[in-house]
């Protein structure tokens, strides 16, 4: 499924950067705090997660079965389906990493940046993977996380095993 023009450029206006045919990154307001060395996240505060070093993302931007009326995402455009002809979870680490170093880039020139942490922040250490949409729809999680574990990047899901066997059981 391919973004279509209209939606494309409404996601892009709220700052997402669309990777491949669904998934997606946005950088999240704790990687430009940190960046700034203003303030930091929950995760580098109680579980020593560098937010600097965090891609905010979806594998799902467009797709959620739920459509819950407390969610604060862009509901107009969701897909209830599972992905067809999804990308390859390399697809998606690749062109996350891409996106989120091209988007920082703006931060090398300012005077308020780190530039110890803007140098770091181009080699994630963490994916979360809530940015927008179910995960578990892409039909390749498991897959995907253990392609992050391989390149040392966390993504805060370690029960990889009972993914599988619930999306089995969904099915």
């Amino acid at each position: 499924m391919k973004f279509s023009q209209k939606p494309q450029n409404r996601f892009e206006k709220q700052g997402y950067r669309l990777v491949g045919r669904h998934s997606a990154i946005k950088i999240c307001t704790w990687t430009k705090q940190s960046l700034r060395d203003k303030d930091v996240c929950y995760k580098e505060q109680f579980y020593g997660i560098a937010c600097h070093r965090c891609v905010q993302m979806s594998c799902t931007l467009k797709n959620c079965q739920n459509k819950c009326v407390h969610c604060w995402r862009d509901l107009t455009c969701t897909d209830k389906g599972r992905i067809i002809n999804a990308d390859r979870p390399k697809v998606i680490i690749d062109g996350c990493i891409q996106k989120q170093r091209k988007i920082l880039q703006g931060f090398k020139g300012s005077e308020t940046a780190n530039l110890k942490k803007f140098h770091e922040a181009m080699n994630p250490s963490q994916f979360a993977i809530s940015l927008t949409g179910e995960a578990t729809l892409y039909p390749y999680l498991s897959e995907m996380i253990r392609s992050l574990k391989k390149k040392k990047i966390n993504s805060g899901i370690d029960f990889i095993n009972e993914i599988e066997r619930n999306v089995i059981i969904a099915e």
